[in-house]
């Protein structure tokens, strides 16, 4: 993947970045090259490895097809799920440590649906937030709405099997 300065990729855990430069480092001795970006929607920059830019998980933000398939599992049926609370949380934070997009949308609807059901502990809360933060974020890009809109949309996906529709052009992708 080539990146170019003021492009917009998708780090797996903070969400939609634009690419600012790139920069040098010495680290033990080794000049080590990073690709600068900054998260969009908060103050915070990130410098990741070039040569570990596949293994972090950065990526070109989601095409239609991969649209499709995030909504996809949005509304899919429910993961089996541990039924211990405990083993519950360690499977989700595991799963979300993938930095997959279609895996944390998956928590994501499991956690929705769970919250609606029978609500959700503290930590499952939290999960829930961090889990939604970088999702959301990516489709406020793509859909060309609000995050409060695109939160809804979330939710009508998870809940009501609604899936929007998805502009001609996507908006990241430009």
């Amino acid at each position: 993947m080539q990146f170019v300065p003021d492009q917009v990729v998708v780090h797996p855990h903070h969400g939609p970045a634009r690419v600012v430069g790139f920069t040098e480092r010495e680290l033990r001795g080794r000049s080590l090259s990073y690709l600068r970006l900054e998260v969009e929607g908060s103050n915070l920059s990130i410098a990741v490895p070039l040569g570990s830019i596949e293994e972090v998980g950065v990526r070109e933000p989601m095409s239609r097809e991969e649209l499709d398939d995030l909504f996809g599992v949005l509304t899919a049926p429910d993961a089996v799920q541990e039924k211990q609370w405990a083993r519950r949380i360690k499977d989700e934070v595991q799963r979300l440590r993938t930095g997959d997009v279609l895996t944390i949308a998956g928590v994501v609807r499991d956690l929705i649906r769970r919250r609606e059901e029978r609500g959700l502990s503290l930590g499952e809360r939290d999960l829930l937030r961090d889990a939604r933060r970088p999702l959301v974020s990516e489709l406020v890009g793509c859909l060309r709405m609000s995050e409060e809109q695109c939160e809804a949309v979330v939710d009508e996906a998870v809940l009501e099997g609604v899936v929007p529709a998805v502009p001609l052009q996507l908006a990241a992708a430009s």
